[in-house]
């Protein structure tokens, strides 16, 4: 028997407060190439959940309530390879996130338990994770995969279509627009950059390792049509500090044709840079932690490097608790108005999906 603590020590509610599950162990010969694996749904604030294994988008079990496991024989699974397990939830059923495996021991006998918090961030210690056991005891914690979201800023790109291996992640993202979520499993990846519906690739960029865990934003920025800079991706990745009560941004300068900037508060159009927002160049961003900003609704400027007169000034109104990158993008010697002229992009990382939309300046 495996005895399993889940819940939540402090609460008396019914539906997630502390208990032991004893779990008598009657694994079934799961068969050549293969493993037998028990899932168990501990995960403290989820729904009752569909799992597909291999995330093809047919799930394999459904109804999975809270603190239920998938029978004492365990479920035959592929051994020798990594699988993609999703999980899906609500009405209709909709893919809340998905899990990378290590490759499973062929003949293997495993309990897997969905646990911690989907309320919480994926890098957090109590974020939700599965937690795999072997007959030895606990092998580790598999955090989600990587969460990727794409931002068109490249200001004479056309709409594209971006590609990993020859599979389309993100379609039609014309410049200004940010993609949905995009989950692929831990690793880096060659992204193929394709006019919409084209099918040639007009250029192409490597990302970073991608952890599992972790949120990145992928700004595609440069000139597509031979100006310098060139296109490239500029990746960021979620880092925010957590669990402060102040206004954190972090400023990413992806305007390929504007020179280092300093970005700060303005009044009576004096431009007073705000610590960390110093001369940032082209690809470069501030710290990763945030930095702390006013709350409130006043005006943030854009200068050359070392002089107080503002190039753009943007009204912005950040609220307590807010986590947000704002990204510098578009071309600064076209107007606004041309469509493709200077602007800030902001993303809101608080909510999830995270949501990101355009302040022009004023």
């Amino acid at each position: 028997i495996t005895a399993l603590a889940a819940g939540l020590l402090n609460s008396s509610a019914v539906d997630d407060k502390f208990r032991v599950i004893p779990l008598a162990e009657a694994f079934e010969d799961p068969g050549a190439g293969n493993a037998a694996v028990r899932i168990i749904h501990a995960g403290s604030d989820a729904p009752t959940v569909a799992i597909d294994v291999g995330n093809d988008g047919v799930p394999e079990v459904n109804d999975f309530d809270r603190f239920d496991d998938t029978g004492v024989a365990g479920v035959a699974l592929p051994s020798g390879t990594a699988l993609q397990i999703a999980i899906w939830a609500g009405n209709p059923l909709g893919r809340v996130t998905v899990f990378t495996t290590p490759s499973l021991p062929e003949g293997g006998e495993l309990f897997v338990i969905a646990t911690g918090l989907l309320s919480k961030l994926p890098r957090e210690d109590d974020g939700f994770t599965l937690l795999a056991v072997a007959p030895t005891g606990s092998i580790g914690f598999i955090k989600q995969n990587p969460s990727v979201f794409a931002l068109h800023a490249s200001p004479d790109a056309p709409a594209v279509d971006i590609l990993a291996g020859g599979v389309i992640l993100v379609e039609s993202l014309a410049f200004g627009n940010m993609s949905s979520i995009v989950q692929v499993p831990p690793g880096a990846y060659t992204l193929d950059f394709q006019a919409t519906g084209s099918g040639v690739t007009s250029a192409s960029a490597t990302t970073p390792n991608l952890a599992a865990g972790e949120r990145y934003l992928a700004i595609a920025s440069g000139f597509l049509g031979g100006s310098t800079p060139v296109f490239q991706l500029i990746p960021v990745g979620d880092g925010f500090t957590l669990g402060g009560t102040d206004p954190l941004a972090r400023v990413v300068h992806a305007s390929p044709d504007a020179p280092a900037v300093d970005i700060g508060t303005v009044t009576l159009n004096v431009l007073t840079p705000i610590p960390g927002f110093t001369d940032v160049d082209f690809t470069e961003s501030s710290v990763g932690a945030g930095t702390a900003i006013p709350a409130g609704t006043y005006d943030i400027g854009v200068a050359l490097t070392g002089q107080t007169t503002p190039l753009f000034t943007f009204e912005i109104s950040p609220g307590t608790g807010d986590r947000v990158f704002a990204v510098a993008m578009g071309s600064a010697a076209n107007p606004p108005v041309n469509g493709n002229g200077f602007r800030l992009f902001i993303v809101d990382t608080v909510t999830f999906p995270w949501i990101g939309f355009q302040v022009m300046p004023v």
